[in-house]
């Protein structure tokens, strides 16, 4: 058998293992596009249960005003504004005191120091919880923007499905090219990652999404668990959240908030690659072999068939010619359905090669940074994490 005939038979099979997975993508993000539920100003409640809404803010001076100001013109009756000053070293104090003398329903804390074995951000959220008199708990971050129904929509369908914990991903705010390139991946990874008909109705926990920019809880479910102390030293906290509810019997769902609430995550495209470098291995607990096997195989798998179109003789092998056009078609499907639904500009579908190399980038980059105890965000370095093998 000649050199090339061997190639190309590798060729084949390895399209017929992307046709396999790209299947398995299509189905999970189809049905999740189905069944997460969405937040709209249409979902209406009765309920006057009080609402306490949770705000961690770290010197967030360019952001907290405006999303302070989002949270006063909510139309829930019920509902206060706790907000804490996480040892600010810039004008975030003042801002909130001003917004505090405008209106009676905020309240500033100022954060303690931190104490051993918790990372800044799960402490501050389980002072805010300590200091909530709501019956549901709703965090938020400072960087985010609500629309007047977010409060409404959140209890009505808190309400409707009886969740211990409720979480889902929102409009995400990008300004440069560099942002658009990095940020949405973290989407297409919870929509063709985590089927939430596992997630929402059986009891398995190893899958489970949330994002930290938007999660609700059942305040006896949080405090059941042991609220955020139950994830203190962890860089994926909303994700292990989930998983750690999910252990102790209560309900967890994902919706799509898009329409509620919007975020502005980073700065430019360092900032993104640096915020992602310091938690993506960290979903992975920490396992090095599992974590590089992952990627390789996501990268090889979603990048391969552009290269088969590249590189394959269309008159030479015309079957796995047309196999990789249709394996691009697919991809570009699968993209395209995502940012459709996570309301992320469509063009970005044609690039999307280029996002996966430098989430590549940004994976390898989390793992030596977690390796070497270089990891930190916001002045505070994250403690290295136990790194292990498998």
């Amino acid at each position: 058998m000649q050199i090339n005939d061997i190639l190309m038979y590798i060729m084949e099979v390895a399209a017929g293992a992307f046709s396999i997975f790209l299947g398995i993508l299509v189905l999970v993000l189809l049905s999740n596009i189905i069944l997460i539920p969405c937040l709209r100003n249409s979902l209406v409640t009765e309920s006057t249960r009080k609402l306490s809404i949770l705000v961690p803010a770290r010197n967030e001076q360019d952001n907290i005003e405006k999303c302070v100001r989002s949270l006063m013109g909510q139309d829930y009756p019920n509902y206060e504004i706790v907000v804490l000053n996480d040892n600010s070293t810039d004008a975030t104090g003042e801002i909130l005191e001003r917004l505090r003398l405008e209106d009676p329903r905020i309240r500033i804390i100022d954060g303690t120091p931190l104490p051993q074995g918790w990372l800044g951000k799960n402490w501050a959220c389980m002072q805010l919880a300590e200091a909530a008199t709501g019956e549901i708990l709703f965090f938020t971050d400072a960087d985010t923007e609500h629309e007047p129904f977010s409060a409404s929509a959140s209890v009505a369908l808190m309400e409707d499905r009886n969740p211990g914990m409720m979480s889902g991903f929102v409009k995400q705010r990008m300004d440069t090219l560099g942002e658009k390139l990095v940020v949405p991946l973290m989407l297409w990874g919870m929509l063709c990652f985590t089927p939430v008909i596992v997630m929402h109705y059986m009891k398995y926990s190893f899958l489970t999404a949330a994002c930290g920019q938007y999660m609700v809880f059942d305040r006896k479910a949080y405090f059941k668990v042991g609220g955020h102390s139950s994830v203190k030293a962890r860089v994926d906290e909303d994700k292990e959240f989930a998983r750690v509810m999910k252990q102790n019997g209560f309900p967890v769902i994902m919706a799509d908030a898009t329409r509620m609430i919007s975020c502005k995550m980073y700065g430019g495209f360092k900032e993104a690659v640096r915020g992602f470098s310091k938690n993506v291995f960290s979903a992975f607990n920490y396992r090095v072999l599992p974590f590089v096997l992952v990627w390789l195989a996501a990268v090889t798998c979603i990048v391969t068939p552009v290269l088969y179109l590249i590189l394959v003789d269309y008159y030479a092998n015309p079957a796995l010619a047309n196999q990789a056009m249709i394996l691009v078609v697919l991809s570009l499907a699968i993209w395209f359905l995502t940012y459709w639904k996570t309301r992320v500009p469509y063009y970005l579908t044609l690039v999307y090669p280029m996002s996966m190399f430098i989430w590549f980038y940004v994976s390898m980059n989390s793992v030596y940074l977690s390796i070497t105890g270089k990891s930190f965000w916001k002045g505070r370095n994250i403690p290295k994490p136990k790194i292990k093998l498998m």
